[in-house]
């Protein structure tokens, strides 16, 4: 990773801090096998109608 770019768990923390700001929250979802995407998870505001960040691991602590 490089030095300039934030762990997974660091960007989901940005966009729940910036969410807050909002007045919103951000509800994480794991995608099922029906998808494009089996596994991975997805991150929605729920001021917003798509999800805004797809991760394919999210650590529980700081992975920098």
């Amino acid at each position: 990773m490089s030095e300039l770019t934030s762990c997974n768990h660091c960007t989901l923390k940005d966009m729940e801090r910036r969410a807050a700001k909002r007045g919103a929250t951000v509800k994480v979802t794991q995608l099922g096998h029906n998808t494009d995407m089996p596994g991975w998870y997805a991150a929605q505001c729920s001021d917003e109608n798509k999800p805004s960040a797809y991760f394919v691991v999210l650590t529980v602590d700081c992975a920098c």
